[in-house]
């Protein structure tokens, strides 16, 4: 009988073959070639293009997969989290400060490929840009609605969340374009400002 192939499984394995690539020689080093070509994915140049057409797709796919599982682990850190300052660090801890070795190959890797990101006219981008920012607003809500209730914040704090996740944004920008940026210190400080400013 002829082998089932499962998509998912391949797709899932080309990602995490490309992954150790990007890591190991920098995603602007990886060549669609030789990596088609590399004994390591053992498939053919047919096989690979029948599920990715460019080195485009294979990079938003590997980073869509590899973001799913970093998000999930920020989101089990702000729910350890028991303060206001501490879940929305936890909440901005991959701008902060990636603390793991996977985190750190993921936002290498995000930083080099970040220019893809700002295509608006592709619509996998709007969509993937779409899912991210619904990902934030909507545990950022979670955090201040919870304290609200708990007495800890103002009742108008949520009015705060759109600067909040536009000043997350606009300090992980500067500090992919300004040399000696200061992410960690100047987040962390304005953090520590919302929180000083909005609890009761």
């Amino acid at each position: 009988l002829p082998k089932i192939v499962n998509s998912d499984e391949k797709i899932k394995f080309i990602c995490d073959k490309a992954y150790e690539e990007f890591v190991k020689f920098g995603v602007n080093n990886f060549s669609l070639n030789k990596f088609t070509e590399s004994k390591s994915l053992g498939m053919s140049k047919g096989q690979f293009y029948y599920y990715f057409k460019t080195k485009e797709e294979l990079i938003y796919e590997v980073i869509d997969r590899k973001g799913q599982a970093i998000l999930e682990a920020t989101i089990q850190k702000v729910d350890c989290a028991t303060t206001f300052l501490d879940k929305l660090l936890a909440l901005f801890s991959f701008y902060i400060n990636p603390s793991s070795p996977e985190e750190a190959a993921f936002d290498k890797l995000f930083r080099d490929t970040f220019y893809l990101y700002l295509n608006v006219e592709n619509q996998y981008i709007r969509q993937k840009n779409a899912e991210f920012y619904a990902f934030i607003f909507s545990h950022t809500e979670k955090i201040f609605a919870e304290m609200i209730n708990k007495g800890y914040l103002k009742e108008d704090a949520k009015s705060f969340i759109p600067s909040l996740v536009a000043i997350g944004d606009g300090v992980y920008l500067q500090s992919i374009v300004l040399e000696n940026y200061h992410l960690e210190q100047y987040l962390t400080e304005y953090l520590r400002l919302l929180d000083n400013y909005l609890r009761k």
